[in-house]
């Protein structure tokens, strides 16, 4: 199992990508939220699933491949 990086390394490692691929992180984790039916999405609960994406699928570029399957279904 791999370890999982803190909020804080995740995060920053989330402001050191470009913009476009930062927006298509933040979409896939509203996406995310939505699918769960959560209807008042903040900016905290934005960052807190893109940490937890990152640590479930384990980069930033398996996120977005995840948020392209969400667009899909």
């Amino acid at each position: 199992m791999k370890n999982k990086k803190s909020f804080e390394e995740i995060m920053t490692e989330y402001k050191n990508l470009g913009d476009m691929f930062q927006r298509c992180v933040r979409k896939t984790a509203i996406l995310e939220l939505k699918e769960w039916g959560v209807e008042e999405i903040g900016s905290s609960d934005v960052n807190c699933q893109i940490v937890d994406l990152y640590n479930s699928y384990g980069g930033f570029d398996e996120v977005v491949r995840h948020g392209l399957d969400l667009v899909r279904a």
